[in-house]
């Protein structure tokens, strides 16, 4: 799977939860979902679960409070490494 196919599911997930904000589109790699309180604790949980589901990746407790898992750049190059790290 290819990093943007990653990526707009991570978009198509966060939206399915609450529609992003216009003005994020512009950047939406930055776009930090955690610190804009884009999803509430258990929709952070369910989010990590349907994202692990959906790759068949798990994510370690470290990863989950990274900077790198609060944006959706961060996130997707996240599990785009999983996706690369499963196939080697």
């Amino acid at each position: 799977m290819d990093k943007s196919k990653v990526k707009a599911y991570v978009v198509k997930l966060l939206n399915k939860f609450r529609l992003i904000e216009k003005n994020y589109f512009n950047n939406i790699d930055k776009f930090n979902f955690i610190d804009a309180g884009h999803l509430d604790s258990i929709e952070i949980l369910k989010f990590n679960l349907q994202i692990e589901k959906k790759f068949k990746i798990r994510f370690k407790p470290i990863e989950t409070t990274s900077t790198n898992y609060k944006t959706v750049g961060g996130l997707t190059s996240l599990i785009y490494k999983k996706l690369s790290d499963k196939v080697s």
